[in-house]
């Protein structure tokens, strides 16, 4: 490979514990320690995007699923 790019998909914290409550029980996403960390790892992503190497950052807030799949689409098509 020439080039690594990193895209993350982010969100605002209480949007993230919704969509992780959301998820069906068999993938046990919804306890407080497990939202906790998905929210601290987002966290990261948000404050430390622009260093090296750096990672373009999607914020899927108040965004549905297919408008973030045709942003998702576009930016590979992009950068790829």
């Amino acid at each position: 490979f020439s080039t690594i790019a990193y895209l993350a998909l982010v969100c605002d914290d209480d949007v993230l514990a919704e969509r992780l409550h959301a998820r069906p029980a068999w993938r046990a996403a919804g306890s407080a320690a497990y939202i906790a960390e998905h929210q601290q790892f987002n966290r990261w992503f948000r404050a430390y995007g622009d260093h090296q190497p750096p990672i373009t950052r999607l914020d899927t807030t108040g965004v549905d699923a297919a408008t973030t799949t045709r942003q998702v689409a576009a930016w590979i098509a992009a950068t790829i």
